[in-house]
C-alpha cells in the first residue's frame, strides 16, 4: 500500500530478516479484504500514526489472528483485544522485516500481526491457531481466511455481546463479510434466539442477494455509517444494546445522551473466540455454546 494519495499497488518486496524467538515464517495462501484494511488506508500519513507505504492484511490462512503484548492488565485478565500497545503492535510500528525489492524501502508491516497481502510474512506464534484437525485437504484452508476477523466478529457480536434472548428484537444494519456472520450463525447462536422465542430478527441492506440469503436464517451495526449508527441508538430499547462493529470515519464522534442511554458496554475475547469456533467446527456442534 503507497501513500494514501497514490493508493494500492503491486510490488515484489523481500523478507529482511530471519524470524526471532516466538516468531514462524509462514505462507499466506488465502485472505480476506476487511473494511478495516480500506478505512487504515484512507487515511493521510501519520494520522493515527498511520504511515506508508505499508502492506495490509489481517485476515489471512495459515489461520491467523491480532498481535498483543501478553503482560499488560487486559493481556493478563483474557483481553488481549484490549491490549496497551495494540495500535503501535498491530498498525501503527514499523517491524522491519521487509523492504520494495526495486528501492530497498522498508516497509511499514506486520499489520495486525499479519500483513497477510504478502505472499511470505514472519508473524508471532501467538497469532497462529492450529486447525489441521479440520482439514482433510491443504484447499480447504482457504475457506478459514474469513474467520480471522470478519466471521469471528459477527459471531461474536452475537455469542458475546447481543446474547440474545426470547424477549429481544434483534437488528443487523448491513449484511458485509460480517453481518453475514452473525446471520450464518441463525444456524447456530440465532438459532438460539429461534429457540427461545425471540419476537424478531430484522437483516437490513441495500442488497437484495444479501437479504435473501437473511430470510433464510439488539441491534448490531456493521457498517461504520455514522447515520446508521445513530439511528441503531435511536432504534435501542431501554437496557437495549448497540454493539458496533463497522469502522466509521477518522474523527468521527457519536453524540449519546447519557441520561437517556446510562449504560453503554462492551468486549471482546477474540482470542477465545477462535480457539472455541475451531473447536465446535471439528465436532460440528453448536448447541453447548448456545446455552
Amino acid at each position: 500500500m503507497q501513500p494514501y494519495q497514490e493508493s494500492w499497488a503491486f510490488e515484489k518486496v523481500d523478507i529482511i530478516y530471519a524470524p526471532g524467538d516466538g516468531e514462524i515464517l509462514v505462507e499466506i495462501c488465502a485472505t480476506g479484504i476487511c473494511y478495516t484494511d480500506i478505512v487504515l488506508s484512507s487515511f493521510p500519513t501519520e494520522v493515527s500514526g498511520i504511515h506508508f507505504p505499508k502492506v495490509m492484511g489481517h485476515e489471512g490462512s495459515v489461520l491467523l489472528s491480532f498481535s498483543s503484548c501478553y503482560s499488560c492488565t487486559q493481556c493478563q485478565i483474557s483481553h488481549p483485544a484490549y491490549c496497551d500497545t495494540s495500535a503501535a503492535t498491530n498498525y501503527v510500528d514499523r517491524q522491519k522485516q521487509m523492504k520494495i525489492q526495486v528501492t530497498g524501502e522498508e516497509l511499514w508491516s506486520g499489520s495486525f500481526g499479519q500483513s497477510s497481502f504478502a505472499r511470505h510474512s514472519i508473524v508471532h506464534g501467538a497469532s497462529i491457531l492450529d486447525i489441521r484437525g479440520l482439514l482433510h485437504h491443504p484447499d480447504e484452508l482457504k475457506l478459514f481466511a474469513p474467520l480471522g476477523c470478519g466471521f469471528q466478529t459477527g459471531v461474536g457480536a452475537i455469542i458475546n455481546s447481543a446474547n440474545a434472548r426470547w424477549y429481544d428484537i434483534v437488528i443487523v444494519l448491513g449484511l458485509g463479510a460480517v453481518g453475514m456472520g452473525s446471520i450464518m450463525l441463525r444456524l447456530t447462536r440465532l438459532q438460539a434466539a429461534k429457540i427461545r422465542g425471540c419476537k424478531m430478527i430484522v437483516a437490513v441492506d441495500k442488497v437484495e442477494t444479501r437479504l435473501e440469503i437473511a430470510r433464510r436464517l439488539v441491534v448490531i451495526e456493521t457498517t461504520g455509517v455514522p447515520r446508521l449508527i445513530e439511528q441503531g441508538l435511536q432504534s435501542t430499547r431501554k437496557q437495549g444494546k448497540l454493539i458496533l462493529i463497522g469502522v466509521p470515519p477518522p474523527g468521527y464522534a457519536m453524540k449519546v445522551d447519557v441520561v437517556e442511554h446510562m449504560n453503554v458496554s462492551g468486549f471482546s475475547t477474540a482470542l477465545q473466540m477462535l480457539y472455541r469456533l475451531t473447536i465446535c467446527l471439528q465436532v460440528w456442534s453448536f448447541y453447548n455454546w448456545v446455552y
